[in-house]
């Protein structure tokens, strides 16, 4: 029976009983935990909640759940999976690792008859399926005509709610794997009407979240406006004005907890609109409320506010690139 313990934060482990019927009584392992993080200051931290596997060529592994912290404090990325091999002992324990702990580096395991998959850090989506693929999330079932593809485009119908509530469904999320990269789109220039928006959204839950977001300022105005939500409240940041066109390209740059948005015309020329220097809060040590483990994420929204009709955010392509 392996077990779970000492929570879901540092001090998260695996432990290991073993008994010769299902209900009892168990023998725990002389030297449990047999997976933990023992050093504050190493990379991976929270490791456990672990299952053992067995692979076509006979090997064991642990396969186990780990954080990574960006300044040692946020767990920016969620929980991520880690992988050790297993020995086992002559009297039938098993040893993760040689109870090192977690390994940064480790050889993978050779699976026999299994296809090679090039791994790829790039993603890029141009919308050419019928269907979104598997990497992409919603944070709640969308409705039923909130989300499609039609002509190579990306169509996001836009809420009657804002991504502060969880009525809000409409959303279409990339996980964030790198604490250093770049996201951008290509859309469509919406005709919008006053304080519609649509756009790219870093998105950790209803809580915590930013916004960069084509939006109707007046019956003329078209802006790039940034917002941030950490907490209770949403708040608007800044505002650039912009001239109506055919397609307009918006970018978030982020190094650590700093955000720089950009958009351009041609996909091109690229020109600032503003900065934040302290996103902390996409994490789940931001708040206390609830379980929040789950990782920040990157995608597109629109919201249609209070407006009579529909309208749709049109993204004809999405590009997540790590730096």
């Amino acid at each position: 029976m392996f077990l779970a313990e000492g929570g879901t934060g540092r001090g998260h482990r695996i432990s290991v009983a073993r008994s010769e019927t299902l209900f009892g009584k168990y023998e725990p392992c002389p030297f449990n935990p047999i997976m933990t993080q023992s050093d504050s200051k190493a990379m991976l931290q929270c490791c456990g909640h672990g299952k053992p596997v067995m692979t076509q060529a006979g090997e064991w592994y642990m396969v186990y759940l780990c954080s990574r912290y960006l300044d040692d404090k946020y767990g920016m990325l969620g929980r991520e999976t880690a992988l050790d091999p297993i020995i086992w002992t002559a009297d039938g324990w098993p040893m993760v690792n040689n109870l090192q702990g977690p390994s940064v580096l480790q050889k993978k395991p050779e699976l026999y008859g299994a296809e090679k998959e090039e791994f790829k850090d790039t993603f890029e989506d141009t919308f050419e399926d019928l269907e979104l693929g598997l990497e992409w999330m919603s944070p709640r079932s969308p409705e039923l005509d909130g989300i499609k593809i039609i002509d190579n485009q990306l169509r996001i119908k836009g809420s009657r709610y804002d991504l502060n509530s969880m009525k809000a469904r409409n959303v279409v999320v990339f996980r964030q794997k790198h604490f250093d990269f770049e996201v951008s789109v290509q859309m469509i220039f919406p005709l919008l009407s006053y304080c519609q928006e649509a756009g790219l959204v870093c998105y950790y839950d209803e809580n915590t979240y930013l916004k960069y977001a084509l939006y109707k300022s007046s019956e003329e105005q078209y802006e790039l406006r940034i917002f941030e939500k950490n907490g209770d409240v949403e708040e608007f940041v800044s505002a650039y004005p912009v001239r109506k066109t055919n397609n307009i390209y918006l970018r978030i740059s982020t190094k650590g907890l700093k955000r720089s948005f950009l958009y351009s015309y041609d996909g091109q020329e690229w020109t600032e609109t503003g900065k934040l220097d302290q996103v902390y809060y996409l994490c789940s040590e931001a708040l206390n409320k609830g379980k929040r483990f789950t990782g920040a994420a990157i995608g597109m929204y629109a919201f249609n506010g209070e407006e009579e009709g529909e309208f749709y955010g049109k993204f004809k392509s999405f590009r997540y690139m790590p730096k």
